[in-house]
């Protein structure tokens, strides 16, 4: 999935979407095609098939996803989209997502100042605005 990443980050989407499609099929084979952790890897397999330009199909690759995700999924998957689009340098839509997984965490975590996905959260805010406020 890195490899995936990395081409994505370099707006390679056609090799970002071939390594993607790869782990998602090592990932199936070895937890199932239900299992959680598919759910960040067909958020990417998405984001890719959305720079390429095909809105419908973006959209359809993500609602395959055939999981329930709780708030927590969610948070991650926010993270993870706006850690791409920071790559992109698309730091308003980047800082959104950040600040939307935030949110999230924060409504599930007790211990808000302690928890690591927050610090992370906060990490990656911090990313973004230095880089634009």
């Amino acid at each position: 999935d890195e490899l995936g990443i990395q081409l994505f980050a370099i707006e390679k989407f056609e090799e970002a979407l071939a390594a993607f499609n790869e782990s998602r099929t090592i990932l199936s084979k070895r937890y199932g095609s239900t299992h959680a952790r598919l759910c960040m890897l067909l958020n990417n397999i998405s984001c890719c098939i959305f720079q390429m330009g095909d809105i419908v199909g973006a959209a359809e690759e993500n609602s395959g996803a055939k999981v329930d995700l709780d708030l927590l999924h969610l948070a991650i998957l926010a993270n993870n989209y706006g850690y791409l689009k920071a790559q992109l340098k698309q730091y308003d839509i980047a800082r959104a997502c950040f600040e939307e997984a935030m949110l999230v965490q924060q409504s599930v975590f007790v211990d808000e100042h302690h928890h690591r996905a927050i610090h992370d959260s906060r990490s990656n805010l911090d990313f973004v605005n230095a880089f634009h406020s």
